[in-house]
């Protein structure tokens, strides 16, 4: 929801994490920029449509909405306000759960998000505070992390802008190589929670996704 002067009113948070995910698979991809991670998401999202299951393909923050559209505003912009973006980004995952994708699972579809709770757990919170933040909502059953060097992932994110493959030519202050160290050191914290895979994307997307469909299918087997 948006005042008269187009700032989004930040609503009191609930909690998603007891929804009810029928015979739905909720996958999660996450990982620096230029990581690699949106092309495996999508070509994982083919994967699963090539064996007649129903997909749905999304991301955060959401790029159907106001709200996700501002927040990625925000960001292009250079703005580094972790309080603002925080609550930001709380509001849009949950409208985007209760919205998109908890119906979506009730449904029986394969969910598979590009970026969730553990992009805000790295970007915006103190180790600290992950469980207590994670928990407010609902968990995946894969959170597949692909992990690669600072110095590979600006070479990848230099080369896309170059190449004019990117929506915005101009680098986001998430996109340099110092904060990229950090952030990669943060998602290597994360492989202590369970549903978490750390992946190395360093080889070339073929041979990441015969990785990334070895951990989809071994869960499946395990699951089903």
């Amino acid at each position: 929801m948006a005042d008269k002067k187009g700032l989004f009113i930040v609503k009191k948070t609930g909690s998603f994490r007891h929804a009810e995910k029928s015979n739905g698979l909720f996958i999660v991809v996450e990982g620096i920029d230029g990581s690699g991670k949106t092309l495996q998401a999508k070509m994982l999202a083919e994967y699963f449509r090539k064996k007649k299951k129903d997909v749905l393909f999304t991301h955060e923050p959401t790029r159907t909405t106001k709200l996700g559209r501002y927040i990625e505003k925000r960001i292009r912009k250079g703005v580094d306000n972790k309080a603002e973006l925080l609550d930001l980004y709380t509001q849009d995952r949950e409208a985007h759960l209760k919205d998109e994708m908890i119906p979506a699972l009730k449904n029986g579809k394969i969910v598979i998000c590009d970026r969730y709770s553990y992009s805000t757990l790295a970007y915006q919170l103190p180790k600290e505070e992950w469980n207590s933040y994670i928990n407010r909502f609902l968990r995946p059953d894969l959170a597949l992390i692909y992990d690669v060097s600072s110095k590979e992932a600006m070479k990848r994110i230099n080369s896309s802008i170059k190449q004019n493959e990117r929506r915005f030519k101009k680098k986001a202050i998430f996109e340099k190589e110092k904060f990229l160290r950090v952030l990669r050191k943060k998602y290597l914290m994360m492989k202590g929670f369970k549903e978490v895979r750390i992946i190395d994307s360093s080889p070339n997307p073929e041979k990441v996704f015969e990785k990334t469909s070895k951990e989809v299918e071994k869960f499946r087997r395990n699951f089903s």
